[in-house]
């Protein structure tokens, strides 16, 4: 008959012996086959035009809708919550 002790004991070894599976199949899962260095992403060459650019976000305006009304009762919450010495 096998005793607590020794059930407690072989328990703990297969616990340890599952996690060490887990640890390994999960880096041989998570590891690309083929690295190029780009992070496992391909490089593709641009068929097409550029047609988006950056710009300063000072030039977005919220045009007035719920999602501006919105902004304006946090802007108001935010102001009255912690006042800021001007």
């Amino acid at each position: 008959m096998v005793t607590t002790r020794k059930k407690m004991k072989m328990m703990k070894r297969v616990t340890v012996l599952l996690m060490a599976i887990l640890t390994i199949s999960l880096s041989v899962a998570a590891a690309s086959p083929e690295s190029d260095g780009y992070y496992g992403k391909t490089k593709v060459a641009c068929k097409g035009q550029v047609k988006a650019y950056p710009f300063d976000l000072g030039q977005v305006k919220l045009l007035p809708c719920q999602f501006a009304k919105a902004m304006k009762v946090d802007q108001n919450y935010m102001r009255s919550a912690c006042p800021v010495a001007r």
